[in-house]
């Protein structure tokens, strides 16, 4: 039954299309993170063609050039998925999310730094307007406002941007390594958390119904099989078989 299990995880996994993150640009050289792209696109194109040794070199060569790649670390961790070593995959997979996260606290960094520029820029042009028109009440109390105004849309504007955005495949990536450990609570837990990022990626569903199966959970097993299968995902007759045995239903 294991191996039955490790199987259909394969196989969702290797469904999951292979896609180039888009990494947010931060303040460094612009260079130096178009070259680590670059190597980054190359260790894609080779793992697409089947070659992982080569592939495994770019993806290092684009961390040693940038180390904020949160994709190379994702794609390290497949190829060491591919090579039966879920325990590695899992040390990739998870620098991968610490990679994530440190770009998203750059991007709060830059955003606070640009909103404090602009907001001491508009401080200094109202404070030289009020100047030239008096220094009376009103002028101070336009002050205030305009400052006030300027803290409120710098929170507004962070706070649009305080989840970390991490892409649903990834949660597929790390639980299933969760899985191919035996981890079944946290592989549930990396699995509904991409569902909550996009439910409509039917390998997530279908992976939370291994683990409810698994698990011996299996009305809700069934109900993310027929999830997975509604959203195109073609069930493992073998999965199914063993899900309608044990769980005594029919999907």
């Amino acid at each position: 039954m294991h191996r039955i299990i490790v199987g259909w995880i394969a196989l969702a996994l290797l469904i999951a299309p292979l896609a180039a993150q888009e990494e947010e640009a931060v303040k460094t050289d612009p260079n130096t993170v178009k070259k680590a792209s670059a190597l980054f696109d190359k260790g894609v194109q080779a793992a697409q063609k089947g070659d992982l040794a080569g592939a495994e070199q770019l993806f290092q060569q684009s961390l040693k050039t940038y180390p904020l790649v949160p994709g190379a670390y994702v794609e390290l961790g497949k190829i060491a998925m591919a090579r039966q070593n879920p325990a590695q995959a899992l040390e990739f997979y998870l620098k991968a999310r610490d990679t994530y996260h440190a770009l998203h606290d750059q991007k709060l960094k830059d955003l606070n730094r640009v909103q404090n520029e602009e907001r001491q820029r508009a401080q200094n042009s109202q404070t030289a307007r009020n100047s030239t028109s008096g220094s009376g009440g009103f002028a101070k109390n336009a002050v205030i406002e305009s400052r006030n105004q300027m803290t409120e849309d710098q929170r507004d504007i962070v706070k649009e941007h305080q989840e970390v955005d991490i892409p649903a495949l990834f949660y597929l990536y790390l639980g299933g390594a969760y899985m191919r450990l035996g981890k079944h609570d946290l592989a549930e837990q990396e699995f509904t958390a991409g569902i909550r990022r996009d439910p409509a990626l039917a390998p997530l569903h279908f992976n939370l119904a291994v683990v409810y199966l698994v698990k011996g959970r299996y009305d809700q097993s069934a109900a993310e099989a027929r999830t997975a299968r509604d959203l195109g995902f073609q069930l493992p007759p073998q999965f199914v078989q063993d899900l309608e045995s044990r769980g005594k239903l029919k999907l």
